[in-house]
């Protein structure tokens, strides 16, 4: 039985892809323990401490350790700094005083943002010796340059050093990318970088009702209100369609996120767009069902350029044509499943065309359009097949 030592500042129940990926573990062949942070991601409020320390993850007896840590409020720097920086110092404490005399095989970060967690592992590695494998999500700093939350050029330096100093430091690093692999050897040349994919969300069967009229031509989209997004043009794409009755804008995520396009739907006068907010994850499929399209968006620069969205994996698995509006390997994803259109980040004319020929297709074309999308992700997106490659490098010796 191998032990695992597994990192990820969010964890069940917040909703990200380790959830699924270490669902399909097996406890007989794998002994897991995870540090994890005391804060739920959705409401980024720490929960009742004896009730979250005691949940466990479904149908696993993997033991979770949920860490204190300096619970953001907002989006502030400070406040996102110092939820990132005191699961860091956390971890390490933690670490010292409880995990140095177990005997791991291995540790295993999922580099989501902040990847600095990656530096809790390091800090084992060095004192118990223990191979690291860190799968990046994200790439930094580029990723937080990017969104404007850092500005300051020293601070840039000095995360640029600790990034470098990341990657030297893992034994394997895993990326959800292929196109990450040039972007993190111009940092470090690491001789020892795979491709592993995020699989799609796992499916659920629980329904409810979302108020979705399916006579009507639905556009869906899900998920962060963020800049990177680049919502905006979704949203004048909308005003360009406005006067097709026929067709509506859904837009499912954290409502206080999305009050400046709220805000864009108001000044633009627009009866079309609709934010009911939130969808539960147990949800999320039955969701999907009720689009008769999903759009997918990123701005277009270096770094998202080369990223895949996790949530295009599940987009292509709902059978849903996609219509994106981006560049890069995700539009490059988009074009090569026929699972839909795509247009330049900015060209929200060309996206309005994309959507408006669409809602003029006959069900049987854009069903054929999902399914390719289905079959695309089965052939190079399942959960299993991806699984089963992490479980190699978790067997390595």
């Amino acid at each position: 039985m191998k032990k695992i030592l597994i990192i990820s500042q969010y964890f069940y129940p917040n909703n990200f892809r380790i959830n699924d990926i270490i669902s399909k573990l097996s406890d007989k062949n794998y002994n897991i323990e995870i540090l994890s942070s005391n804060v739920n991601y959705i409401n980024k409020k720490k929960d009742n401490k004896i009730k979250y320390q005691k949940l466990k993850f479904p149908g696993k007896s993997f033991n979770i350790h949920r860490l204190p840590v300096i619970s953001r409020n907002g989006s502030s720097f400070i406040g996102i700094a110092s939820e990132y920086i005191s699961f860091i110092v956390s971890g390490i404490f933690f670490g010292n005083k409880n995990l140095l005399d177990k005997k791991f095989d291995k540790i295993f970060i999922y580099g989501t943002s902040p990847i600095l967690q990656a530096l809790i592992a390091i800090y084992l590695k060095k004192k118990i010796k223990i191979p690291v494998i860190l799968w990046v999500q994200d790439l930094w700093p580029e990723s937080v340059v990017y969104t404007g939350y850092i500005k300051n050029r020293l601070l840039i330096k000095i995360l640029r050093f600790l990034i470098k100093y990341i990657y030297k430091n893992c034994d394997t690093i895993l990326i959800q990318s292929p196109d990450f692999k040039a972007k993190i050897k111009k940092i470090y040349d690491h001789k020892n970088i795979h491709y592993l994919p995020n699989p799609p969300e796992t499916i659920h069967i629980e329904k409810k009702n979302f108020l979705i009229d399916k006579r009507y031509f639905n556009v869906f989209y899900t998920g962060n209100f963020g800049k990177a997004q680049n919502l905006e043009i979704l949203m004048l794409a909308a005003n360009l369609l406005k006067d097709k009755k026929n067709i509506r804008f859904y837009f499912f995520g954290d409502k206080k996120k999305a009050r400046d396009l709220i805000e864009l739907g108001e000044k633009l006068e627009l009866q079309n767009c609709y934010f009911p907010g939130y969808v539960e994850k147990k949800y999320f499929t039955f969701l999907l069902s009720q689009a008769s399209i999903v759009t997918l968006g990123l701005k277009k620069n270096e770094i998202w350029s080369v990223t895949i969205p996790s949530k295009l994996q599940s987009y292509l698995n709902s059978g849903k044509p996609i219509v994106g509006f981006l560049t890069g390997t995700a539009a490059k994803i988009i074009k090569n499943s026929k699972a839909g259109y795509v247009n330049n980040p900015n060209d929200f004319k060309g996206l309005a065309k994309s959507i408006e020929k669409l809602s003029k297709k006959s069900k049987k074309s854009l069903d054929i359009m999902g399914m390719n999308g289905k079959s695309y992700c089965e052939k190079y997106f399942n959960i299993n097949n991806i699984t089963k490659k992490l479980k190699k490098f978790f067997n390595e010796s």
